[in-house]
């Protein structure tokens, strides 16, 4: 299932072999709203980054990054597989969620 929460993988449709992941924050019937991670390391965040400590989900193997001003709405269709979830209860979630819409608005 393709639900709030999850960490995905996904495919740009020009790009083959070059995948990326994210994490769902809404569902509105075929449409994620989607917001891209990075394992990238980085010490002092942007105020569009948000830091997902690999604690948080149940398959980052590194802390990541969330790019908050990257969200978006993407088909279900573009989800290549589920790799993990952050559970929708969980502060981190929240936060990122949060996070996003003080970026959109």
């Amino acid at each position: 299932s393709r639900g709030l929460g999850d960490v995905y993988k996904r495919q740009y449709q020009y790009e083959i072999g070059y995948q990326h992941l994210g994490v769902v924050i809404s569902i509105v019937k075929q449409k994620l709203f989607v917001v891209p991670i990075i394992s990238e390391k980085h010490n002092d965040l942007l105020y569009t980054q948000f830091r997902l400590p690999k604690e948080s989900t149940s398959c980052l193997k590194n802390d990541s990054i969330a790019l908050l001003n990257d969200s978006k709405w993407i088909s279900k269709s573009r989800v290549i597989r589920i790799i993990g979830n952050i559970n929708t209860g969980d502060e981190y979630f929240k936060q990122l969620k949060y996070s996003v819409i003080q970026i959109i608005l």
